[in-house]
């Protein structure tokens, strides 16, 4: 495919949501499913459908909510009234129970044939994370395994997926890790914290943020005055300055030294070695080495982030239609798509109508 220079193409904007995500009810639109070269590997009709996910791609149809495989055949018929895509072979279903003229929804879990593997019965659920899954009841969370059995009792303010053996939980208004028995393994000493990622997870105490280690041991100085996870071996960061009343973003590494300096309005994580950087009010992309690889042209809205690259590919908008960037910063595959999503497992959808 021939490769034009990215840096010639006037008004260009990433979008910011993924259009391939809202339900369209009686709207029906062909999608077709592409790799990377952009060639056609199948064709569907549905409302709106999901990126690939362990090899079932979640879609809309009329209101209802089904999964199709990599080569377009239909596995589970669209008859949820409400499904996310599958992690660790189970997949969130909603359903809606009336009480008189009131209803709720109630939140369960089916496996890859779409048999109900755990009824809806809680009033809200995540996605499974290294066999566990927190669900909450009447604002109260725990964690359950794969069979629906209560692992760990609904007993704490708050919790979130497990990361590297460890999650997160909130109880009595601060913030710790568990095990998988529930087992405290870090106290709940923290004013706020993040997921494990790379061996180390972000705290807060008294208004600064650091990082410590799998043990609970401060690695990295709480001195930032905000940060993001780790990926890729690097760390959004920032400082605060009072006078000028803004941060100044950069990243630092697992030493907590700074290897791109702070000087960035703000900063997304890196992905694919390529990270998205906002200068003033527009954003552009670096590479590890500071490179610019994308200029700093594009505009948000509402501080919304930009995209990150899926699998090399980065989706980008051209005069209200959508094609796709390589790590180059030339166009791969040209903006024709009046609807697109982000490549997952190798695979997009878009629709030229």
């Amino acid at each position: 495919m021939k490769k034009i220079n990215f840096f010639s193409l006037l008004f260009v904007f990433l979008i910011t949501l993924p259009f391939y995500s809202y339900p369209s009810n009686d709207f029906l639109f062909s999608w077709k499913c592409i790799d990377p070269k952009g060639l056609v590997i199948f064709e569907f009709e549905a409302g709106s459908i999901f990126p690939f996910k362990e090899g079932f791609a979640l879609f809309e149809y009329k209101g209802k909510y089904g999964y199709l495989d990599e080569k377009g055949i239909v596995k589970i018929n669209p008859l949820f009234f409400d499904a996310y895509s599958f992690q660790e072979g189970r997949a969130r279903y909603v359903r809606m129970k009336l009480e008189g003229k009131m209803g709720y929804y109630l939140w369960g879990y089916i496996d890859k044939n779409g048999k109900i593997v755990i009824e809806a019965q809680y009033d809200h659920a995540w996605d499974f994370q290294e066999e566990r899954a927190v669900v909450e009841k009447e604002g109260s969370y725990g964690f359950i395994d794969p069979d629906g059995k209560i692992i760990i009792p609904l007993r704490y303010e708050a919790a979130w997926g497990f990361s590297e053996g460890k999650a997160l939980v909130k109880k009595d208004k601060k913030y710790g890790y568990i095990d998988q028995k529930g087992v405290f393994l870090i106290e709940p000493v923290y004013e706020e914290a993040g997921d494990f990622s790379q061996g180390l997870a972000f705290v807060r105490k008294n208004g600064k943020y650091g990082f410590i280690d799998e043990k609970g041991n401060e690695v990295i100085p709480m001195i930032f005055d905000s940060v993001k996870n780790f990926f890729e071996k690097k760390a959004a960061a920032a400082l605060y300055d009072i006078e000028k009343d803004r941060f100044y973003w950069g990243f630092i590494d697992t030493s907590g030294k700074w290897v791109i300096p702070p000087k960035f309005t703000n900063a997304d994580r890196f992905s694919d070695g390529i990270a998205a950087v906002q200068f003033g009010y527009s954003w552009g992309y670096i590479d590890e080495k500071m490179k610019i690889i994308l200029k700093p042209k594009f505009l948000f809205k509402d501080n919304d982030f930009p995209e990150k690259y899926h699998n090399g590919l980065l989706l980008y908008q051209q005069e209200g239609k959508y094609g796709y960037l390589n790590t180059k910063g030339e166009v791969e595959i040209p903006a024709n798509f009046t609807k697109a999503g982000i490549f997952s497992e190798n695979k997009a959808f878009v629709s030229e109508n």
